[in-house]
């Protein structure tokens, strides 16, 4: 269940988003809401995003990009210790 935990914030932010943009500027939220290819793109891309985490290659892919980039931030690296 930990899995979809970070695409459900994403979604609930999304939605919030766009809630508060729709309630403040109703014209722009209008011209959004007419504009289909985004609308297309949005959708698609939070599908992507929520199913993601349930595929077994992007999570593989994914612990494999970031140990690349960012495991030297968090693996313990050796003391240099101090020749006599």
């Amino acid at each position: 269940m930990n899995v979809l935990a970070t695409p459900t914030v994403w979604f609930i932010l999304i939605f919030s988003v766009l809630f508060f943009i729709g309630f403040l500027w109703p014209s722009v939220a209008a011209s959004v809401q007419a504009n289909a290819a985004l609308n297309l793109g949005v959708s698609l891309g939070t599908i992507a995003i929520i199913l993601s985490p349930l595929s077994k290659k992007s999570r593989s892919d994914f612990r494999e990009d970031f140990d690349r980039s960012y495991a030297r931030y968090y693996i313990a690296q050796p003391e240099a210790t101090p020749e006599a």
